[in-house]
């Protein structure tokens, strides 16, 4: 970052996307993954390594999450994402259960 001042320069999503791929791949995210897709009735499934599924939106939701878990204020959380709405990014943050759990556990212990 301190290379480029702080200020990276903007590229296309679809760019993003095929280069946050082939650093995914590179860092061994090939677990087969099987795809269930449906066409009206019909469903179709597929297996496809992790790699291939990752995208932009992997990585907004990602930094979304892992955002609120060091409970940075959701406030902030939306003005570096962009999010104008608190019921938008609640759909964002996804915690798993074991740490909600633990949570939980932990505010009323």
């Amino acid at each position: 970052m301190n290379k480029y001042d702080w200020m990276l320069k903007k590229i296309a999503s679809q760019n993003f996307n095929i280069n946050i791929q082939k650093i995914c791949k590179i860092a061994g995210f090939d677990e087969i993954i099987k795809i269930d897709k449906f066409y009206g009735n019909k469903k179709v499934s597929k297996k496809v390594p992790r790699w291939k599924l990752i995208g932009s939106h992997t990585a907004r939701r990602t930094f979304i999450t892992l955002s609120a878990q060091r409970n940075v204020p959701h406030s902030l959380i939306m003005q570096v994402t962009g999010i104008k709405s608190v019921k938008t990014l609640q759909g964002y943050i996804k915690f798993d259960k074991e740490r909600l759990n633990k949570s939980i556990i932990d505010a009323w212990s």
